[in-house]
């Protein structure tokens, strides 16, 4: 193939060699335009199929680039949403702790102001009951005192009368005395008061009260009820004990009660200051003043 290829281009040459100068100028130059012209169509139409690929290309690039800025705006927008929603919740969740922490103290100060309003209105309250307490403790504080002057009274009547009393040569037996200083009085009924029973002494045990202890200090007498003896006698049992005696008796023992009770009465007096109730002297009596 090659060879007769050659071959053609060999012929060829010799022809042109034979040909006219000016006729091979003017092939030439029709050649030329020839060539030119199909080498323009070729490349115009080459250029214009590959234009046209192109573009069938570039339109498929742009919508897929169209579709890609789309996405990219969507994706942009839904960023910004997230975004903006990410600062919202954090804005939220930070004025949430705010408010929990505000609540928290507030609650705090709360109970330490309740607390402290508990503990005063209890120390209130315990000061206004030992307060009641101690004014209902006013009237036995009067009773003692009136027992104490009572007392007092009576050793300073009694003293005086015994030295004023002219003393007697005869010496008489004494009665028997009872002690109401004694938790159990003995009382003995002799035998003129049991003219049935003459030889017998009906002994009886009864224990006194306090109040009846100081009855028998200050009056010098004291009840024994019926039913405390013995069923069969029938007369009223009245027995009667001198002051006298029991003052001349007992005056140590009386003085001895009498300090008790002035122990018990600055014991009374001391709580009662404690709760701010003090005493003051006027007219030589004591008055409590809250």
């Amino acid at each position: 193939m090659n060879q007769n290829f050659h071959n053609s281009n060999f012929e060829l040459e010799e022809e042109i060699k034979t040909l006219d100068p000016k006729l091979l100028d003017s092939l030439l130059d029709s050649l030329l335009g020839q060539l030119q012209a199909n080498l323009s169509v070729d490349l115009t139409n080459a250029l214009n199929g590959n234009l046209e690929n192109f573009s069938l290309h570039l339109d498929k690039y742009q919508k897929q680039l169209e579709e890609i800025n789309q996405n990219v705006t969507k994706l942009s927008r839904l960023q910004y949403k997230a975004n903006t929603l990410s600062e919202t919740q954090e804005k939220n969740l930070t004025t949430a702790l705010t408010s929990l922490q505000e609540a928290i103290k507030r609650q705090d100060k709360l109970q330490e102001e309740y607390k402290s309003l508990d503990q005063q209105q209890l120390a209130k309250e315990r000061s206004q009951s030992r307060c009641e307490f101690a004014i209902e403790m006013l009237p036995v504080l009067d009773g003692i005192e009136s027992a104490i002057d009572n007392g007092y009274a009576l050793l300073k009547r009694k003293n005086i009368e015994r030295e004023t009393l002219p003393k007697t040569t005869n010496s008489v037996a004494p009665n028997p005395i009872l002690d109401p200083l004694d938790p159990s009085l003995i009382v003995r009924v002799n035998e003129a008061k049991l003219a049935s029973e003459p030889q017998t002494t009906i002994t009886k045990l009864k224990k006194l009260t306090l109040w009846e202890r100081l009855k028998v200090a200050i009056k010098g007498e004291i009840l024994i009820e019926q039913s405390l003896l013995n069923p069969t006698i029938t007369e009223p049992n009245l027995v009667e004990k001198p002051v006298e005696s029991f003052v001349a008796g007992k005056s140590e023992v009386l003085i001895s009660w009498l300090k008790g009770l002035e122990l018990v009465r600055e014991r009374f007096v001391g709580l009662l200051a404690n709760e701010g109730i003090r005493a003051i002297e006027t007219q030589g009596q004591q008055i409590f003043l809250l």
